[in-house]
């Protein structure tokens, strides 16, 4: 048998874990990804990220960015506005029914990761999470 690539299993576990996660939120006619936005809002202290600081933080084109957003707004889980400080800037909030969306969203997403991790021990999850992380610092300096 062919040894697989590090980079092909984790594209594999990334893909059925999304599969899932979105199987799963189906219902709430959301995706793991505009989760994602919904995350970054809930943890900054002002609840309100810049279009590029989302960008930058989800990892995603400019383009995806913005058709995250203007879902999520149509559901009323964020407002949109431009800056005081620089009209070019368009800042993203996230509103109290975003939040109540994001605190359900995360348990499913939590119950994936749970599913996914738990042919591993509780010290082999830590492990593994230091060396994935240690991995994904090393590679945002290339």
């Amino acid at each position: 048998m062919k040894p697989v690539s590090f980079c092909m299993l984790i594209k594999h576990i990334h893909d059925e874990s999304e599969r899932y996660t979105n199987n799963a939120l189906r219902e709430q006619d959301m995706t793991m990804a505009q989760s994602g936005v919904l995350y970054a809002l809930s943890n900054t202290d002002q609840s309100e990220l810049s279009f590029k600081e989302l960008e930058h933080q989800l990892q995603v084109a400019q383009s995806s960015t913005v058709r995250m957003i203007e879902r999520l707004e149509q559901k009323q889980l964020l407002e949109t506005s431009t800056s005081e400080e620089d009209r070019r800037v368009k800042l993203a909030r996230i509103t109290d029914r975003g939040r109540e969306c994001y605190a359900q969203t995360s348990q499913q997403v939590t119950l994936t990761e749970e599913r996914v991790l738990s042919c591993l021990t509780a010290e082999e999850r830590e492990q593994l999470l230091e060396m994935l992380t240690r991995i994904s610092n090393h590679i945002m300096k290339f």
